[in-house]
This record gives C-alpha cells, structure tokens and sequence, in this order.
C-alpha cells in the first residue's frame, strides 16, 4: 500500500492511441494543457504508450511524487476529440473494476467449459 501511495506514475485513459500518437506529441500536448491550467513545474520522465489496453491508457512517470496531483487537473481535458481520465496507480475506478469482472469472467467460463453447455443450450 505504500509502495503505491509513493508511485510517480498516474494512468491517462481515453488517448486515441490508433490515431498514431506518439510518446514525445502525447509528452508536447500534457505539458501544453498544464501550463494553460497554470501548471509551470512539471516534468515527465516516461510515458509508456505500448501498455494501450482496451480503454486507450497510458502510463506517465513524473519526476517527483508531489507531480501526481497537478497530473490529475488533466482529468477531463478533451485530447483528439475525447475526455481524458486521469488517475494513480492502483486506484480503481468503476469501469476498471467492471473490465477485471468480465475478463475473470471469461476466463472462468473458458476453464469450466461454459462455453459448451451454452451451445448445448441453444440445440434443444
């Protein structure tokens, strides 16, 4: 628990990532939207676009703990037509918690042969 209360790393859902953004413009555009939110001190080490997922997140590490706060004003500012989320690792929201459901979900089903009886089902 506190090795995640210390993490510099904030998640930013809702990126169009397959519009081609890049690291160092994804980088440009979260600095710019900071500074015109008076935001002036801030520095990004990394920004890990590769992780993507389904909700179009990225992992972005600040160079100090105290830079995870000012990340979060970020949260709801519109990026490439889509308002961005904004939120520390390991806390969990709603559709996080949703998305971990359906996918354990699934695996639960494919373990027991769920998928089986459903298809039995749908004969008779």
């Amino acid at each position: 628990m506190e090795r995640v209360a210390n993490s510099r790393t904030v998640i930013i859902e809702n990126i169009a990532l397959d519009l081609g953004l890049t690291s160092k413009e994804l980088q440009r555009f979260l600095l710019d939207s900071l500074e015109s939110l008076g935001v002036k001190d801030m520095q990004i080490v990394d920004i890990d676009v590769e992780t993507g997922g389904a909700n179009n997140s990225v992992a972005v590490e600040v160079a100090d703990q105290n830079m995870v706060d000012k990340m979060r004003k970020l949260d709801g500012v519109t990026c490439l037509g889509e308002k961005m989320k904004v939120r520390r690792v390991g806390e969990e929201t709603t559709q996080t918690n949703a998305q971990a459901a359906v996918i354990a979900l699934t695996a639960l089903s494919m373990i027991t042969g769920g998928q089986k009886s459903k298809s039995t089902a749908s004969k008779t």
